[in-house]
């Protein structure tokens, strides 16, 4: 399935509360308007009395006037409505002039009634007219004004004027094109790689860059034909944001499990086809969590051994501010590496730039080596670096653990902070945890990262069985 080019769905007319109150009116349907007023449904009116001269109740029973008020009504909009009614008046000219040439008479024309009866056209008054169709005189007066200039009704232009056009100008449309496209990408840490959707800073938002535009505006040489400079307002910026781009703003937040969400959105077929993979998804999760648990409890009551998780915190930015001029500016990256000891409650951060190194399995591994090393020098074992090295995996889509508490305190943290240059990252981190431990901060340069490709490569090497004689899997 093809991913979706733009932030949000276009707006679908059909849907809107205040058109399909519209539609319901010309229906002549009971509904409730915008103001949140009942409009009664329309129903067919009395006839008129046998007094009339015409004798229209002897032409046209209940039924057949039901028939015609239901084809009135079925019709549904304003304009055909108006085409039934021209179709049915005859404007003629008075016979007879019953008041003085002097005198200014109201009606300047006649008309005569008609309504549709075995495809034949009977003459009715005027009261008959109206009830059947449940209608009032002022809409037909409207009708016969206008077709006294013309014998077909103009198209209605109720809604619709040029004074205030919809539509948004391609000069002011380019504008703001160009001001999204000019603020830098961010990766997220958080989704997956095939996501088509990209991430701005989490520290903007749509009103916050509409701001910036409004400024930036005023530098840009963009004018537009009359050499005015190209403003928009921030419904205009919005829509352009929506319609046109797949952005969002980048907000760290806990992984949601694949298998589980799968499962749990799945139909009751699905589900009972999925069943055994889920019960052993979640059979998978308390077993690590469990053995988890076992290892906290004993590194817990025994100083000699060490129980630890670590994790690649998302990447950190210089530099980062609340001057508008910093959000079009090329980012500097720095990489935090953290380990956290769970027995001593201890945090360890490893930190380079990008122009160190990557982030990849090699600065991964000697992160970890130092890391074991520096535990060696301590005293949780006496022989150098010969130690045994069980290292367990949490299920996937279940792997929160206690390191995850480094992160959120490190990014409590930088909310507020002025950050100009990377090594202003390295005194936040250090002084981000206020009470207890506080985390050891090591900076790592070029020099200090290994190649550990090959011994990967070497076939001499044991890389497929554990010291048990198990295969690793």
């Amino acid at each position: 399935m093809e991913k979706s080019p733009k932030r949000k769905r276009k707006s679908n007319r059909k849907e809107w509360n205040d058109v399909k109150s519209k539609q319901l009116l010309n229906a002549g349907v009971e509904h409730c308007n915008r103001k949140g007023k009942i409009i009664k449904a329309k129903n067919l009116g009395p006839p008129c009395t046998d007094k009339c001269r015409m004798k229209c109740i002897d032409k046209f029973n209940n039924d057949v006037r039901k028939t015609i008020f239901d084809l009135y009504w079925g019709l549904g909009t304003h304009t055909r409505q108006r085409d039934f009614i021209t179709k049915y008046i005859k404007i003629i000219e008075k016979k007879q002039i019953t008041i003085s040439i002097a005198s200014q008479s109201r009606r300047k024309k006649s008309r005569k009634y008609y309504l549709p009866i075995n495809n034949l056209e009977i003459q009715v008054c005027q009261k008959m007219f109206l009830q059947t169709l449940a209608i009032s005189d002022k809409v037909v007066d409207n009708v016969c004004k206008r077709l006294i200039t013309s014998p077909v009704l103009n198209k209605d232009m109720r809604g619709k004027h040029s004074n205030r056009p919809l539509s948004i100008k391609e000069d002011v449309k380019n504008a703001i094109r160009k001001h999204i496209n000019s603020f830098p990408i961010v990766d997220s840490h958080y989704v997956s790689e095939n996501t088509a959707k990209k991430y701005l800073e989490s520290g903007l938002c749509i009103s916050k860059m509409y701001r910036l535009y409004l400024k930036w505006i005023l530098d840009e040489p963009l004018t537009n034909s009359n050499n005015s400079v190209i403003n928009a307002t921030l419904r205009q910026y919005t829509d352009i944001f929506n319609t046109e781009f797949n952005l969002s703003f980048f907000k760290p937040k806990k992984d949601q499990c694949d298998v589980c969400e799968v499962y749990k959105l799945a139909c009751p077929e699905e589900k009972l086809k999925q069943k055994d993979l889920y019960d052993e998804h979640l059979l998978n999760k308390s077993s690590a969590r469990k053995l988890k648990n076992e290892d906290k409890r004993r590194a817990l009551a025994d100083p000699t051994f060490c129980v630890a998780v670590f994790d690649l915190q998302k990447v950190l930015t210089a530099p980062q501010c609340e001057v508008s001029s910093f959000y079009y500016k090329r980012k500097y990256a720095t990489y935090n590496f953290t380990i956290f000891d769970i027995g001593k409650r201890q945090g360890y951060c490893y930190m380079w730039t990008e122009s160190d190194a990557k982030r990849g399995l090699n600065e991964s591994a000697t992160c970890l080596l130092k890391f074991m090393t520096l535990m060696k020098e301590s005293e949780y074992a006496t022989a150098t670096l010969k130690v045994t090295i069980v290292h367990r995996f949490l299920e996937v889509g279940h792997t929160q653990n206690e390191g995850d508490s480094m992160h959120a305190t490190i990014e409590c943290a930088k909310k507020g902070k002025v950050i100009y240059v990377p090594s202003q990252w390295v005194t936040l981190v250090r002084c981000a945890k206020l009470n207890k431990n506080s985390y050891l901060v090591f900076e790592m340069s070029n020099e200090d990262f290994l190649n550990f490709k090959p011994m990967v490569e070497n076939a001499d090497l044991n890389w497929k069985k554990s010291t048990n004689n198990e295969i690793i899997k």
